[in-house]
């Protein structure tokens, strides 16, 4: 990306279209000369059970690997209107979804950190919109590493909301990572 705003909004359409269509990994730096923040060291990445979700996570254990930087899993929850309404049975179905999400944050990331086991880990399980959240904790790390909702060889974009609004918006690098082909995720 640019950063002046002719050249950088024409630079965004070209990032978001090679990140909407590629079949490899993408990476977008966006020089933000005001960025004051202190890098953290940290590899951050949204969590999703999805094929785009566990191929971003996966990226997400390399880089933290290879780099020696600590990972910052988030998957979120909640992000409904009345959630703060929730007392009685409202309350306890709150209860039960914020443990569903935890045991998909918990399964993701177990079964990948066996296989690195010199990467520290983090989990973390905020509420509220995902693409805050994971902006919130950029804020100062070295890379953000998101998935793909659609896989790579679908007719259409193959990114989904969290993944577009955070590609404009990232505090830091971004990697969008694409899902296998629907042929090779169905072997």
């Amino acid at each position: 990306h640019g950063n002046s705003s002719i050249v950088g909004a024409l630079l965004a359409s070209v990032s978001q279209q090679v990140a909407a269509h590629a079949r490899c990994p993408v990476i977008v730096v966006t020089p933000h000369p005001d960025d004051k923040a202190v890098r953290t060291g940290s590899v951050v990445v949204g969590v999703s059970p999805s094929p785009g979700g566990r191929s971003a996570l996966r990226f997400a254990f390399e880089q933290a690997e290879r780099t020696q930087r600590q990972l910052i899993a988030i998957r979120c929850w909640g992000d409904i209107a009345w959630i703060g309404a929730g007392s009685g049975a409202e309350g306890s179905m709150l209860s039960d979804w914020k443990g569903l999400e935890q045991r998909v944050l918990d399964t993701c990331v177990d079964e990948l950190a066996k296989s690195f086991p010199s990467v520290s880990v983090q989990k973390r399980l905020p509420q509220g919109r995902p693409q805050w959240s994971l902006h919130q904790a950029a804020l100062g790390a070295d890379l953000l590493v998101v998935g793909c909702h659609r896989p790579d060889d679908h007719w259409l974009s193959r990114l989904g909301p969290v993944a577009s609004w955070l590609l404009h918006r990232s505090p830091c690098p971004i990697a969008v990572i694409g899902a296998p082909p629907e042929s090779d995720a169905i072997g």
